[in-house]
């Protein structure tokens, strides 16, 4: 299933933390998402708690997969053109997990948003999949849901993401969560590029949604 999951990308407009820009969501239809998040502790069938599962980003994909069927262009060249000139990075991964996704089409489009001067922001929950992932260490972040799991993530040679405390020493909580206006198409350091240039090594992401009730360190 891995090498037949496709994306799809459109326009968002309306999501008051990232800002207007291309946004990636994986799976053509819904069971090529659902097998996206495969392994994932967050998927429903899980642990769950995930966001994108449970609401507003759900019903999104489903109106995406819908205007594609009817014949919208979903490639991020036809997103791009679309897109308002402020847009200055491309978000992977609003539901289902990049990493899944058929591995030349995504780097075509990690390429693609690259050439036009925007960054990518994206992540992975498996980065514990090597070799399958190891190469994408330099396009996403390792999604992790505990401090352990980010020094582990650490230590394999990632950039993290993790969603717990209000702070974790060297690396950076989400702007976002203490400014509001500061949205990702402004702040951008989830681009892998953009972090490695700070001394962070990880975004933190106060624990909110599904995953404040489930996160020991929340």
């Amino acid at each position: 299933m891995t090498n037949r999951i496709e994306a799809m990308w459109t326009v968002s407009t309306s999501n008051p933390k990232t800002g207007a820009m291309p946004t990636q969501y994986v799976g053509r239809t819904r069971d090529q998402t659902w097998a996206s998040c495969e392994g994932c502790n967050l998927r429903p069938d899980a642990d769950g708690g995930c966001y994108a599962w449970n609401g507003n980003t759900s019903r999104a994909a489903g109106s995406v997969r819908r205007a594609t069927n009817k014949g919208r262009p979903a490639s991020l060249e036809a997103a791009l053109a679309r897109s308002p000139r402020s847009a200055k990075a491309v978000r992977l991964g609003a539901i289902g997990d990049p990493a899944r996704v058929n591995r030349s089409e995504l780097l075509r489009d990690i390429d693609y948003a690259r050439s036009q001067g925007l960054k990518v922001l994206g992540y992975t929950h498996h980065w514990k999949s090597e070799p399958l992932t190891g190469a994408l260490k330099h396009e996403l972040l390792a999604s992790c849901e505990t401090l352990e799991q980010a020094q582990e993530a650490l230590k394999r040679g990632w950039l993290v993401s993790v969603a717990g405390p209000q702070s974790v020493e060297g690396m950076v909580t989400c702007p976002n969560f203490s400014r509001p206006e500061v949205q990702c198409n402004r702040c951008r350091l989830c681009d892998v590029s953009v972090l490695k240039k700070t001394r962070f090594k990880g975004v933190v992401f106060p624990a909110h949604g599904g995953s404040k009730k489930r996160l020991p360190m929340a």
